[in-house]
């Protein structure tokens, strides 16, 4: 056998092996042939990680809890996702969901059952706009919220997405109510940037404690 055969074949190899390596893991980002964008919001109180087809999408790091992912592209048409605590290679959830190719998404993950997630389609004002909305993920709860002077919402069911609303540039006094009640269950202040997308979201159970406790978690969607 010469030198080049020896080296030739040393190379298909090594190839095959490669290729055999990366099926077998799963911490690769999902194939994008056909893109669409999604950010995950993690509104348990666990430390997570989430799957496409078995392909881990946080793949540089664990997904904690109150955190999002940002935009990240992902293979569009029906495919399955998967949910997993981070350090156990035990499947908490399977769910099959469709994305529009070049949609715009934000998976909400407020448990870890399929009663418990959803999908909303993120439809933005314009590119030089501040823009904030309110996403309700606490299970069996339904609010009305007030931030600043130019947005209120009310009687937000749990899965519920308001619209992107305007918002002006510094800071804002935000309020949770129990929908009806006229007492203020969670407030704070809230710092909005210009051209900057928000969204406002619920994280734990009224009446939780530690990391259960109910707050109120802002996120920047661009």
């Amino acid at each position: 056998m010469t030198n080049k055969t020896g080296i030739l074949i040393l190379t298909l190899l090594l190839a095959c092996l490669a290729f055999s390596c990366k099926k077998m893991n799963a911490d690769y980002p999902p194939d994008t042939g056909k893109p669409a964008l999604i950010n995950v919001v993690n509104a348990t109180a666990d430390t997570l990680n989430i799957f496409q087809n078995g392909n881990r999408f946080n793949y540089t790091s664990a997904f904690y809890p109150g955190g999002s992912l940002g935009y990240l592209q992902v293979l569009a048409g029906d495919q399955q996702y998967q949910l997993k605590k981070d350090g156990t290679p035990n499947v908490l959830l399977n769910l099959p969901m469709k994305l529009d190719t070049l949609g715009v998404y934000s998976f909400f993950i407020a448990g870890t059952t399929g009663d418990r997630v959803f999908l909303t389609k993120d439809v933005f004002l314009a590119n030089n706009d501040i823009e904030i909305r309110f996403v309700n993920t606490t299970p069996g709860k339904s609010f009305d919220i007030k931030v600043g002077s130019g947005f209120t919402g009310s009687s937000i069911a749990f899965k519920t997405a308001t619209a992107f609303v305007k918002m002006t540039v510094g800071k804002n006094h935000y309020q949770l109510f129990e929908s009806g009640n006229p007492v203020a269950i969670v407030e704070g202040d809230i710092t909005l940037a210009d051209q900057r997308v928000y969204t406002l979201f619920t994280k734990g159970a009224i009446n939780g404690t530690g990391d259960n406790a109910l707050s109120v978690k802002l996120i920047t969607n661009r």
